[in-house]
């Protein structure tokens, strides 16, 4: 074969696989509580894959989801949600079922609703519910051995279930958006909580609290509110639809010579499961989720009232923070953005603290019947500063979301089960 033809075949291959070249994969990380659904009722004519998760609250709370591409940002406001793709809410990718394609991949846990249940019956005030366009396939991100029964402390077999999933789109965006819907309606999701570019993949994981021990204590909370998403029937009456599967147990470690999973009693005092916490000390380690603020609306009220103030407003940081208000508007945080209102908040906190101790040990404090107006403006700061160190301590929670722990709560799967 001459060089020329060697030469027009090579580029004739190329050709051929520039197709393929162009194709841009997409994986999507899905850690946390998860329940998944296949409904083809919230965009007439296609499937979509809806992820849902019970409230990062109470004790042992989990941490807010996090939307990253590496940029990205924290999911402050619970409510129901559309993945777009290149700006369309849940396109249609013909793929009708969930499909493992050949995938070695642990069962989901396979979980059951109420009759008549439907999700966008449910959405609440307290649960984030998210809408993604059908993948291709999907895979583990990892699994973890866990044991259930129909009454606490009392379970069957051991089992392994996935822990957080892999979604795989062949064809995927350039671009990836959250929007924000008003119901469970996808005619209702418009408002966009910031584009970002795809990198090939987007996690959306949500964290273990901190100080957590071997007993995944956050796993034996979430576990039973996954459940009652699914059916509010009380899990100990025995008649809630998973009644076989109402508690779970999850080791402590792993015997290296079985590998079977070692379980201890220790565990159970203080089991969010257990009806009897009576028994349960102060020592074990507790996260209790502060509640949820509309940071836009909150720093916008701060900024306008410190900004009537006849203070020194620049060393408030008062012109910066009404700024990054502004840039802030109706989109979620991102990473960037809590860093920014960390540091602008500690700067404003220190120095209207320490105004304010100027004011106490002089006397100017002292607000009576017809006080002065430099009186009123120094109880005004009083009051300012107790909104911005709680702005201040949910920047920092809502920052240290992509921090943490792996959580080990399964991933559950509602009926139709994914295809082999």
């Amino acid at each position: 074969m001459s060089k020329q033809t060697i030469m027009k075949v090579f580029f004739l291959l190329l050709i051929l696989a520039l197709p393929a070249m162009a194709d841009n994969h997409l994986d999507i990380m899905l850690e946390g509580p998860w329940i998944l659904y296949q409904d083809n009722t919230f965009i007439t004519g296609r499937t979509v894959l809806v992820a849902m998760t019970p409230p990062e609250s109470g004790l042992y709370a989990h941490k807010p989801p996090i939307f990253s591409a590496g940029y990205g940002y924290t999911m402050n406001k619970t409510g129901v949600y559309c993945v777009a793709f290149n700006t369309v809410c849940a396109p249609d990718r013909a793929v009708n079922s969930l499909m493992k394609d050949g995938y070695a991949t642990e069962e989901l846990l396979q979980v059951s609703p109420l009759q008549h249940w439907k999700w966008s019956d449910n959405p609440g005030v307290w649960s984030t519910y998210i809408v993604f366009p059908m993948p291709d396939s999907y895979s583990n991100d990892g699994v973890y051995k866990m044991s259930f029964g129909a009454k606490f402390m009392s379970h069957d077999s051991e089992e392994e279930h996935s822990i957080g999933i892999m979604l795989h789109y062949n064809n995927g965006p350039s671009s990836i958006d959250l929007y924000e819907c008003d119901t469970a309606d996808a005619g209702t999701c418009k408002t966009s909580k910031s584009p970002l570019q795809s990198t090939g993949t987007l996690q959306i994981v949500m964290k273990a609290p901190p100080n957590i021990d071997a007993c995944d204590q956050h796993v034996r909370a979430a576990y039973p509110q996954m459940l009652q998403m699914l059916d509010p029937t009380p899990l100990m009456s025995g008649k809630n639809v998973n009644y076989k599967i109402a508690y779970i147990d999850i080791p402590t470690s792993i015997d290296s010579s079985t590998g079977k999973g070692m379980y201890s009693s220790k565990c159970y005092t203080c089991d969010q499961q257990n009806t009897d916490q009576s028994q349960c000390s102060s020592q074990m380690p507790m996260s209790i989720s502060p509640r949820q603020l509309d940071l836009s609306t909150t720093l916008n009220g701060v900024v306008s009232t410190l900004g009537s103030l006849q203070v020194d407003q620049e060393k408030l940081a008062v012109p910066e923070l009404r700024k990054e208000t502004a840039a802030l508007g109706a989109r979620f945080p991102s990473f960037s953005d809590l860093n920014t209102l960390d540091e602008l908040l500690t700067r404003s906190v220190t120095a209207m603290s320490q105004i304010l101790i100027r004011a106490s040990n002089s006397g100017e404090l002292k607000v009576q019947s017809g006080g002065s107006a430099r009186n009123t403006t120094f109880t005004t700061l009083d009051n300012e500063l107790s909104t911005e160190e709680e702005l201040l301590r949910y920047v920092r929670y809502l920052s240290d979301a992509k921090n943490g722990s792996d959580c080990r709560a399964p991933i559950m799967i509602l009926p139709p089960y994914p295809n082999p």
